[in-house]
């Protein structure tokens, strides 16, 4: 068993990080079976040793650098399309808005809006596994109701946290 990377898992690192490949395809590629480039990229050292401690410490600084890629090119992104969005409503001023260009403008508007998460979640409250499972369907509840125009419920205590949708629409406001 090797203490260090060879030239084929190198390799296989490389065609991991630039994504075009599947698995299947980058074991063939690397000369690596595809259950040991599965292992080495779970990090399982039971019949691989040491070797896969390092290629998933390598898997996982490519997963950060790929992360802050994909955060910058949202933000990127984001920008470019309310520039656009600026110049479009720019060239619309003074015109009576129809209505399927308010549609389209809304659209745009929540997309951009759902574009980023903005839901956290603070393990450090010390949540046993009961309690995070019952967030988790709260969390559920609330964005499978979200696309819903209409009022959604509260959840009363000790109810097993799925939100129901009120029969009342267009009020949105509720004494807690």
């Amino acid at each position: 068993m090797a203490d260090k990377l060879s030239k084929n898992h190198s390799k296989a690192l490389d065609l991991i990080e630039e994504g075009l490949l599947t698995f299947i395809e980058i074991s063939k590629e690397c000369e690596i079976g595809f259950a040991d480039l599965f292992d080495l990229y779970s990090g399982k050292q039971d019949h691989l040793g040491k070797v896969a401690g390092l290629f998933k410490a390598e898997v996982d600084k490519i997963s950060k650098r790929n992360q802050s890629k994909i955060k910058n090119l949202i933000k990127d992104n984001k920008k470019l399309a309310l520039i656009k969005m600026n110049e479009f409503l720019r060239t619309k001023q003074g015109d009576d808005p129809t209505a399927p260009m308010m549609k389209d403008i809304i659209r745009c508007i929540n997309s951009l809006n759902k574009l980023t998460p903005t839901v956290e979640i603070n393990y450090s409250k010390g949540l046993n596994a009961e309690d995070l499972i019952r967030e988790f369907q709260r969390l559920s509840s609330v964005a499978k109701h979200s696309l819903n125009r209409k009022r959604v419920s509260s959840v009363g205590q000790g109810e097993p946290g799925i939100l129901s949708v009120s029969s009342r629409t267009g009020d949105t406001t509720e004494a807690e």
